[in-house]
């Protein structure tokens, strides 16, 4: 029989991948391939899903493809604690799984002949190969940012990957370094409430790469696993892209020249207008650097009484302009900076663009690298 062992650490794998199944849906099953090698692909059969990859232990002969109901393995999955083992045993002979862990033993059948098999994707062309934290973290903080239903974009050319937020509300931008080659260019646009599970492998803390790789339709996203000891080989996940024909517009003007107003503590801001924004979600903020003592912030909103708040601030310019609370405070959530540098970008010398980036300072390194901008009302 060939077995596939979990303990704590990988188990965290696994939950992941069977994550990518609604346990709810009987019709969302878990795929287990190996080869002849032993070689072991365990897979979501939803049409976007995840994969896991590791060595099978103890296997003879030719195995046939199984599959059981997701819902099988998810519980004992999240029970396995330090110390534990969790066992898939899969005899190829009487076409039945004994999934083991501590003193529970459950028996299933194969029930691949009866499971909905989404066809396997091929001809995927790896993108770019990027740090795998850094990376995630901006997918997931580009989503957070975005009003619903917006859309994340992954641009890539041989100088650099972009991640963006793109709607009508926030665009947003931060760059990593890219190994697609020379001359070669790709643009992704995916829906951002689908990124969310990306951050989750990376906490299962036995990641450290990325791999983006695409084919018609579909984003991979594949993180291989370089420690030998852990046991597992890789871990993949496929993401539709939005059906809109993104060809990389949309955030060009955040190359233009942007022109400062104002260094703001983030936590003084955020203390002073997140009790407001918690009762009211269409508000609007007036930022004005034009009195004498720091910066003033008025809210309005409809059926609500202005209330202005003032706060000290490095002014560089004396202006006046309105943005969107919500967005306003979204962007100040995803910036790590203790202060916020905020500027105006101009469209044909007309100011049209509020932009916040992290203020690092004298920091030589800064690590993050983001741009936000807010459209003025």
């Amino acid at each position: 029989m060939a077995t596939l062992t979990f303990d704590d650490l990988t188990s965290k794998a696994l939950k992941w991948v069977l994550s990518g199944a609604d346990n709810s849906d009987y019709g969302h099953y878990i795929i287990i391939s190996i080869d002849k090698d032993g070689f072991t692909k365990l897979s979501t059969n939803t049409p976007f899903g995840r994969s896991l990859e590791m060595q099978a232990e103890n296997t003879e002969g030719e195995y046939s493809d199984v599959a059981f109901a997701a819902s099988t393995l998810s519980g004992l999955a999240k029970s396995v604690e330090e110390g534990d083992q969790l066992t898939l045993n899969i005899d190829n002979k009487k076409d039945v799984i004994y999934i083991s862990l501590a003193s529970t033993t459950i028996t299933v059948d194969n029930l691949y002949d009866v499971c909905p098999v989404v066809a396997s994707l091929r001809g995927k062309t790896t993108l770019t190969t990027v740090d795998a934290s850094s990376v995630a973290q901006a997918l997931t903080t580009a989503t957070k940012m975005l009003p619903k239903n917006g859309d994340v974009a992954i641009d890539c050319d041989s100088d650099r990957l972009t991640v963006s937020a793109i709607s009508s509300e926030l665009v947003s931008r931060e760059e990593f370094p890219s190994t697609l080659p020379e001359g070669e260019e790709s643009h992704i646009l995916v829906s951002g409430k689908k990124l969310s599970p990306l951050n989750a492998v990376v906490r299962t803390g036995i990641v450290e790469d990325m791999k983006i790789k695409e084919e018609r339709g579909v984003v991979s996203f594949v993180f291989p696993i370089h420690d030998d000891s852990i046991g597992i080989d890789a871990l993949s996940m496929n993401v539709s892209t939005a059906v809109e024909n993104y060809n990389g517009e949309g955030g060009e003007f955040l190359d233009d020249e942007e022109d400062e107003i104002a260094t703001l503590s983030i936590s003084e801001v955020k203390e002073a207008l997140a009790p407001l924004t918690a009762v009211v979600s269409d508000a609007n903020v007036t930022i004005d650097t034009t009195g004498a003592h720091g910066v003033s912030l008025t809210i309005t909103s409809k059926g609500t009484a202005a209330k202005t708040i003032v706060l000290d601030a490095e002014v560089a310019s004396g202006t006046t302009y309105t943005v969107s609370l919500p967005m306003f405070m979204a962007a100040l959530k995803n910036i790590s900076t203790a202060q916020v540098v905020i500027s105006s970008i101009s469209v044909d010398d007309d100011p049209q663009w509020y932009i916040l980036t992290p203020d690092h300072g004298d920091d030589d390194n800064p690590g993050e690298d983001l741009i936000v901008a807010i459209p003025l009302r």
